[in-house]
């Protein structure tokens, strides 16, 4: 991976050979640095090697590869994006370099094997390693299309409750199906991690077991994995066979991660390849209503999700909340009053009266 400093880097080399090839090709003429703005030759070779050169590699590495990644890999480097401690190294690199070819000698090689440019060459690496001890780093830059909390991580995009649920079509077990399919319909749309994992089974296990219940409350069920369609077959039947329990619902292939990623079940601080435990109550006007996630390492409350759907579906039906641990048949939650006239009546309205904003009343089974 190129970054900007590699850039420096190559800048302090070049600028160095630039300055030794001069001298040696002149070495009556360029007696010092201040020469290099006298002498044509040293000029051209200190532009060359220190500044064009570098330019145009960079510049035909980002025509080669425009794509965003290869543009933050590539980009042609700026003062701010550049650590100044790794700058100076490179630079007293070059310096030290430039300096062992102006010494008198007849090839670059003398750097090795004579005594005064291999010290003079030591030297600079030396104070460049001390410079870089002592300057102190460059904060981090982020290009815009990166988020800012690493280079691998990105932030997770979640759909919103009581927002349309994002759209999707997608192929299945039981053939393609889109969420325009349960227009009409309550959905429970629920990711698992991998197919062929024993929390995995005893959740889809769980749920085949709740999925008659919940068609009776006009309820579906859709299951989703990054996984292939024959994965999905081969599973399902090895439940049938090993658990004698038969998988009554679709389970989508979602190979490209389009589904999951629109519905936020990608997490990257869990896996990059797979969904997390995520559950979807979408109502029949395709409105998200109520989302759950688990961790890769504990399997769902499968009752907890039927209950949610009979609470939410009393709350609709009924214009009321329902309390904590609601069950079917238990009192709900009366909607507070807004006004102080109605805060004042509220207790001789007939419900189960606690205080002027707790009241409950039964609902009809």
């Amino acid at each position: 991976m190129m970054r900007p400093i590699v850039f420096a880097l190559i800048a302090g080399v070049l600028f160095g050979a630039g300055l030794a090839v001069s001298g040696m090709a002149d070495p009556q003429r360029v007696r010092g640095f201040l020469d290099l703005f006298g002498a044509w030759d040293p000029t051209l070779a200190f532009v060359m090697g220190g500044a064009l050169i570098p330019m145009a590699l960079a510049w035909r590495i980002q025509k080669r590869m425009p794509s965003p990644m290869a543009a933050e890999r590539f980009a042609l480097p700026t003062a701010r994006d550049l650590d100044p401690r790794l700058i100076g190294g490179a630079a007293l690199f070059g310096i030290g370099w430039g300096v062992a070819g102006l010494c008198p000698g007849p090839a670059i090689a003398d750097l090795v094997i004579a005594p005064i440019p291999a010290a003079l060459f030591v030297a600079a690496m030396l104070a460049g390693m001390i410079l870089h001890r002592l300057l102190p780093a460059a904060p981090a830059k982020h290009p815009p299309w990166r988020h800012p909390m690493s280079e691998t991580q990105s932030p997770v995009g979640l759909p919103r409750l009581n927002a349309p649920a994002p759209n999707f079509a997608a192929k299945t077990t039981h053939g393609d199906r889109s969420l325009a399919d349960y227009k009409g319909r309550w959905l429970v749309l629920f990711s698992h991690p991998s197919d062929f994992t024993p929390v995995c089974t005893t959740e889809f296990i769980a749920f085949a077991g709740v999925a008659a219940e919940l068609r009776t409350k006009n309820c579906e069920l859709l299951g989703l994995s990054i996984d292939s369609i024959f994965s999905h077959i081969a599973w399902t039947r090895n439940i049938a066979e090993k658990f004698g329990v038969e998988i009554p619902f679709p389970i989508i292939e979602d190979l490209k991660m389009d589904v999951a990623r629109a519905y936020g079940m990608i997490h990257e601080g869990a896996s990059d390849t797979s969904a997390v435990r995520a559950t979807f109550i979408i109502d029949p006007e395709g409105v998200l209503r109520a989302m759950l996630y688990y961790p890769m390492s504990n399997g769902r409350s499968i009752p907890e999700i039927v209950r949610l759907v009979t609470a939410m579906q009393t709350s609709d039906a009924n214009g009321v909340a329902t309390p904590a641990g609601w069950q079917p048949g238990d009192d709900a939650i009366v909607s507070p009053p807004k006004t102080v006239d109605a805060a004042n009546a509220r207790e001789g309205e007939g419900f189960k009266y606690t205080d002027w904003y707790f009241s409950t009343r039964p609902i009809a089974a």
